[in-house]
């Protein structure tokens, strides 16, 4: 899509950190927003940051893994729209700790928002595009869909089934004139770290990565990653997109293991130390 002017965009996780600087950035192209999410509170902010600057936008509770509540959206986008031009799916949840430590009922809940939340925006948003022969979907994964984080077991899971679901999506949709590209940030600073879940640690206060000066230098802002999407679907580029270090990391995974294995068991104990 060379001209975003007047496009719909439709983006979860609209209502902080990435999906909210995601809104602002499509806005500021001139297409009309679609901010949808499960925080009312946060969706009102994000609405009032767009005035003036979108074309048009709307805001929508969504409990992304419902499909009634998804299916309810779309209908209601295709009604006053005709459909997304651009599917931006952001939303995502972080869950801290040893599998063995984790209860299934929140290792699968982990699992439902960050790829059954993807699946079931694209299923009931994706006929429409089919039918017009046209649209871009963003799925934004994480460095942690390229290689395994310790710690991070359900997160690594539903990251590494969004990148292999986007790729086929990818594979899949071109044909109709569709493209689908997988962002794969490494660390960012955004309210998810501040939020996430934690099981076997003794310690209430959360691993906030945003609050930990020594690293924040190493931290890609919201912002960058919403200009890197916009960018994407301006350039019409499918496929992987990945930070530097996120690259260098994949690199490392890949072809020097041990080394790999060395650094995971580093970062194991920098968790062990600071939050056990």
């Amino acid at each position: 899509m060379k001209d975003l002017k007047g496009k719909v965009v439709v983006i979860t996780g609209a209502a902080s950190g990435m999906g909210q600087a995601a809104a602002v950035a499509f806005a500021n192209q001139g297409s009309r927003v679609v901010a949808i999410d499960i925080n009312e509170e946060g969706l009102k902010k994000t609405v009032s940051l767009l005035d003036g600057k979108s074309a048009e936008s709307m805001s929508m509770k969504v409990d992304l893994t419902s499909e009634e509540s998804v299916k309810e959206m779309a209908e209601t986008v295709i009604d006053k729209y005709g459909g997304a031009d651009v599917l931006v799916n952001v939303a995502g949840v972080l869950m801290l700790g040893d599998f063995a430590d984790s209860p299934l009922k929140q290792w699968k809940w982990v699992v439902d928002v960050n790829l059954f939340g993807q699946a079931n925006t694209i299923h009931y948003l994706l006929p429409a595009m089919i039918e017009r022969k046209s649209g871009h979907i963003v799925n934004v994964a994480s460095a942690a869909g390229l290689f395994p984080i310790t710690c991070l077991s359900a997160y690594t899971a539903s990251k590494h089934a969004s990148v292999g679901f986007s790729e086929v999506l990818s594979q899949e949709l071109r044909e109709h004139g569709i493209l689908v590209t997988t962002v794969c940030p490494g660390g960012s600073n955004t309210p998810m770290g501040e939020s996430m879940i934690t099981h076997g640690f003794s310690q209430t206060e959360k691993l906030s990565l945003s609050n930990t000066s020594s690293l924040r230098k190493f931290l890609t802002s919201p912002e960058d990653l919403a200009d890197l999407m916009v960018k994407s679907v301006l350039d019409e580029k499918p496929g992987i997109v990945a930070m530097r270090g996120t690259r260098i990391l994949h690199f490392i995974h890949k072809y020097l293991p041990a080394m790999y294995r060395w650094m995971m068991k580093s970062v194991r104990a920098g968790i062990n130390k600071n939050i056990r």
